[in-house]
């Protein structure tokens, strides 16, 4: 397999990661999501010389999360969120939307793409043991945003791998 069909590969999930990351609870049929996935696949094409290919498919998606979320935390980044209304107050989306972008992705990563610590560390670029932390600190403060709505599901969130 080629190495842009080998990049074009992980579309579907880098499309998911971004729009749980700037849009959850929001349509994902927006340009804004896809924007930002094309400007990452983009850069890790520009990065990377013919010479200098990551050397396995894991070096090469962490590389596509990583570019995502550089891009999502870019100063330059603004996306337009798409027509309609914010997510319910109290709702998961809007707990996650409470959450600062490193706290959000370092959860989404765990759960959503279902990365291993090691993995979701090296994308964030951070160690294992921040990693922990920062998914465990993402868990309670979602837990307790869920929990002052109501929901019991919250009590799901507590538990660290």
């Amino acid at each position: 397999m080629q190495y842009r069909d080998r990049i074009v590969s992980y579309l579907p999930e880098l499309r998911r990661f971004a729009g749980a990351l700037i849009a959850p609870g929001r349509p994902h049929s927006t340009g804004e999501i896809d924007d930002l996935v094309v400007r990452a696949a983009a850069l890790v094409c520009r990065e990377t010389s013919s010479r200098e290919k990551p050397a396995s498919e894991t070096d090469l998606r962490l590389g596509l999360y990583a570019a995502v979320l550089r891009f999502a935390q870019s100063r330059d980044y603004r996306p337009s969120l798409p027509p309609g209304p914010p997510p319910t107050p109290g709702s998961f989306a809007d707990g996650l939307l409470s959450l600062q972008i490193q706290h959000r992705a370092a959860l989404l990563l765990v759960t959503l793409e279902r990365l291993s610590y090691e993995e979701a560390a090296t994308v964030i670029g951070v160690s294992r043991t921040f990693l922990v932390a920062k998914v465990s600190t993402a868990r309670q403060l979602l837990a307790r945003r869920m929990e002052a709505s109501g929901d019991r599901r919250a009590t799901h969130l507590k538990v660290v791998k």
